[in-house]
């Protein structure tokens, strides 16, 4: 979108901008600053954000295209945790030259102290993140502040995004952006902060709020696409207007995607995989599984990571080379696919009403003559349902089709709408158990299986069947028998786990063992301290009493069903058996939407356990927290259920 900005604006003659006032050149700091009187209310977090302040400023002529991007940030930190979170001042440094730096700290008593750019050290991807610049900030004191200056310069983008909400709460923001009067600017701000105000021309935006609270991650929450953000956008020029529209994006995207390299290469790739015979659907699986065995997909930013015949050649490639791999290979079948662009609704998603490429982070293939995705990045994932973190977020389906005249590849046409949801009858997963005490009675002896359907048997089967000896053994204890430390696991073995099988819904991922465990059994007088519940594994556990903020987002739809088979000794009777009858459920509109009911049989010296746990949706709203708590929390009280073996009276 760069290059088409700058194409766009040389189309025209923009009036010459001397003596234009650039805001970060004009923006100054108070020469004497005091500490700042917050409200007794924000004493207890670690750190106060006095205020942020962000402009962007284009400077734009026929032989200049810049913008300067400035962040104006003062920080109180009220204890030790704020001032290990705020002593260094990162500045992205993938995103233009630093052109000004100030900083300083004032003492609560204030005394000021002014840094130089001595300070100033480059750290490469910190915490996965991306490169940049680090300032150490030394002196700070508990209720002090630490007040920052910079400016970069930058080339000039068509859109972007401001998020100013975080964990810490803060206190005054504002956002400004200016360009040149020929130049028209969108903004939409999302979560509460609030939109454009005033009677400014639409090529100057201001925003400015206060008060916005901190938002902590919550557990289930798409915490990241829920914070309070602005973004922006060019809409128009002397020459054109609705300049970044979904037909626009999807033509600039779909050619990303094409390329032009690589025919010859995936003419010969798809000779050597010898198809002839096969059907449509079994060819697409050959390939995704050839390409998947045999290419490695690295987050590269070389230019020949993105060229298909380097990948077909290297069997390497960053995530735009893949898809172009997947593309000329689809292309040279002739079968009728949709590239699809999305995110993880863990992130963000595409708003149909204000069209930008910002959230279209993931690159999909869906084929709608069988309603299945291929996905390019992901190794575990076979041609069936779109990833869980994919499904129900709104993406872009670019729709292709072929010209016949010169049999090529072409776009046909673009649609937003909701990616599929799979059914939780199509996610199984659970437990089948026999346990009884061992000869000795000091320990249990379980045959063991594991079972998986849909999201978990594509991911447990690439683990599991991709992994050394020693992984290997570390995935049995922390998945398999995740919730006794002490297990020992014999006779382990696996079915169905060719992950070619992953393209096949009815094909379960089973994992069969056997598994003594001691730390289950504890002898009390002449009873049995039988720990049963922990056959089914490690559960979440969602106590906590703090009221909800953001809405319940869940990874995928599912069902878990679970049976447990005690063998009673001879002369014991089971105790305790009331425990073992639990439901609590969420009901939306009358129908049942996530469920948990455990119950129980017996007869005999039989003792059957049963355990069904259902979450038919991926969101709910926060209102309804309190009793999705308790569908949680009822997998985790079972957990914890311990059974007494009493001898017979």
């Amino acid at each position: 979108m760069k290059k088409s900005f700058i194409a766009i604006l040389l189309l025209f003659s923009l009036q010459t901008l001397n003596g234009q006032s650039l805001i970060h050149e004009k923006l100054k700091w108070l020469e004497k600053p005091e500490i700042h009187e917050i409200d007794p209310v924000h004493n207890q977090e670690p750190a106060v954000i006095i205020a942020d302040f962000r402009f962007i400023d284009y400077q734009v002529t026929p032989y200049v295209q810049t913008q300067y991007y400035t962040v104006h940030k003062i920080v109180k930190v009220n204890n030790d945790a704020g001032i290990e979170k705020f002593n260094k001042v990162y500045i992205p440094a993938g995103r233009g030259p630093l052109v000004d730096l100030k900083v300083r700290t004032i003492s609560p008593d204030n005394q000021v102290q002014s840094f130089d750019q001595e300070n100033l050290k480059e750290l490469s991807n910190a915490n996965g993140s991306g490169d940049f610049m680090i300032f150490a900030v030394e002196g700070v004191q508990t209720g002090g502040e630490i007040e920052y200056i910079y400016t970069l310069r930058q080339a000039v983008r068509s859109f972007g995004r401001e998020v100013y909400q975080q964990e810490f709460p803060v206190l005054n923001a504002s956002f400004e952006l200016k360009a040149p009067n020929q130049l028209s600017f969108a903004t939409k701000s999302y979560n509460g902060f609030p939109d454009s105000f005033g009677s400014f021309a639409s090529h100057h935006k201001k925003i400015k709020v206060q008060n916005i609270p901190g938002l902590s991650e919550e557990q289930y929450s798409s915490f990241k696409s829920k914070l309070q953000r602005v973004d922006y956008k060019l809409v128009s020029t002397p020459n054109g207007v609705d300049l970044i529209n979904w037909e626009s994006i999807s033509k600039n995207l779909f050619k990303t995607v094409q390329g032009n390299k690589g025919s010859a290469a995936a003419r010969k790739f798809i000779k050597n995989l010898k198809l002839d015979g096969k059907t449509e659907a079994q060819k697409l699986m050959l390939i995704e599984k050839s390409i998947k065995e045999s290419f490695t997909i690295e987050a590269s930013g070389k230019d020949e990571y993105s060229d298909a015949l380097f990948v077909f050649k290297n069997r390497v490639g960053n995530a735009v080379g893949m898809a172009r791999v997947y593309t000329r290979l689809f292309e040279k079948l002739g079968v009728r696919f949709d590239v699809v662009f999305t995110s993880s609704r863990f992130l963000g998603s595409v708003d149909e009403d204000f069209p930008h490429s910002m959230d279209l982070r993931d690159i999909l293939f869906y084929f709608p003559d069988y309603d299945k995705y291929i996905s390019p990045k992901l190794a575990h994932m076979r041609f069936g349902p779109a990833p869980n973190v994919n499904e129900g977020n709104t993406a872009l389906f670019i729709r292709t089709g072929y010209d016949y005249s010169t049999k090529g590849l072409r776009r046909v046409g673009q649609e937003v709408r909701t990616i599929h949801v799979s059914s939780a009858d199509d996610n199984h997963l659970g437990t089948n158990a026999v346990v009884k005490l061992s000869s000795a009675k000091d320990a249990l002896d379980i045959q063991l299986e594991r079972f998986y359907q849909g999201h978990q048997a594509y991911l447990f089967r690439h683990l599991f069947g991709t992994s050394s000896p020693e992984r290997l053994e570390d995935l049995q204890k922390d998945i398999v028998v995740s919730d006794i430390d002490d297990a020992a696991i014999t006779d382990f073995r696996m079915e169905n786990d060719d992950l070619a099988l992953s393209a096949d819904k009815n094909s379960y991922f089973r994992m069969h063992m056997k598994v003594t465990a001691k730390s289950l059994v504890q002898k009390a007088g002449n009873d049995y301290l039988v720990s049963i519940g922990k056959v089914i594994g490690k559960q979440a556990e969602m106590y906590e009493e703090k009221d909800r903020v953001t809405d319940i987002i869940l990874f995928d739809t599912k069902q878990y069903k679970h049976q447990i088979t005690l063998e009673v000794p001879e002369g014991y009777v089971v105790q305790g058996l009331e425990q073992l009858q639990i439901e609590n459920s969420v009901e939306l509109d009358q129908k049942v939407v996530m469920h948990f009911q455990s119950d129980y049989t017996y007869e005999g010296n039989t003792l059957t356990i049963t355990a069904k746990e259902e979450y038919e949706i991926l969101s709910l709203d926060k209102s309804h927290y309190p009793q999705y708590q308790k569908v949680v929390n009822s997998a985790a009280d079972f957990n914890k259920i311990v059974l007494v073996l009493a001898p017979k009276q």
